[in-house]
């Protein structure tokens, strides 16, 4: 399934995408929240394991533009731990490079909708280090609620402990919130 935005495109993983996605597992800054920065595991592996993970896991690489020539991925994002009887599952994301232009909140929202709808899930949830700021303000603007913190369970790729912010959002949330954009953008 390819979900297409306003600059975005998320395909589904492909071999080929190994050698981009490489920066992406051995940037510092990407990494420093991410659980996979304390193993570095070799991107071909990696792609390869996030390719053949359905139905526990569905992933797509990131792309900006929507129209050919598409650019080569710089990030990650999907749903793992997929849960088809309680209807729910995890979101992660991992953008690499291009942070700061508002291409994770549009890779979360694409994401949320595919969940929701075509899933038909009732329930996403996330975890995210406390100090990751621009992740917790993205979720947020995505209609995520935080749920809790778990006291120094998240272990940094440098063997340092933080607290995880727990998000979660559920169907009648999304529905409504998205509902509310889409009323706000007629009236414009």
């Amino acid at each position: 399934m390819i979900l297409t935005g306003e600059r975005l495109l998320l395909e589904p993983l492909q071999p080929a995408d190994a050698s981009a996605l490489h920066r992406l597992l051995h940037d510092p800054d990407t990494m420093r929240y991410m659980v996979l920065g304390r193993t570095a595991p070799s991107a071909q592996r990696w792609v390869a394991d996030l390719m053949d993970g359905w139905p526990r896991h569905v992933v797509w690489g990131v792309k900006v533009g929507v129209e050919p020539p598409r650019l080569v991925p710089f990030g990650v994002v999907g749903l793992w731990d997929l849960d088809w009887l309680a209807r729910k599952a995890e979101f992660r994301i991992a953008l690499g490079g291009q942070r700061g232009h508002g291409y994770g909140t549009e890779a979360t929202r694409l994401v949320l909708a595919y969940a929701f709808t075509a899933l038909n899930l009732e329930r996403i949830w996330l975890g995210t280090a406390a100090e990751n700021v621009a992740a917790r303000k993205c979720f947020e603007k995505c209609g995520f609620l935080q749920e809790g913190v778990l006291e120094g369970d998240f272990l940094g790729p440098d063997g340092r402990r933080s607290d995880n912010v727990r998000y979660a959002i559920l169907k009648p949330r999304w529905e409504a919130l998205a509902y509310d954009v889409g009323t706000q953008e007629k009236r414009e």
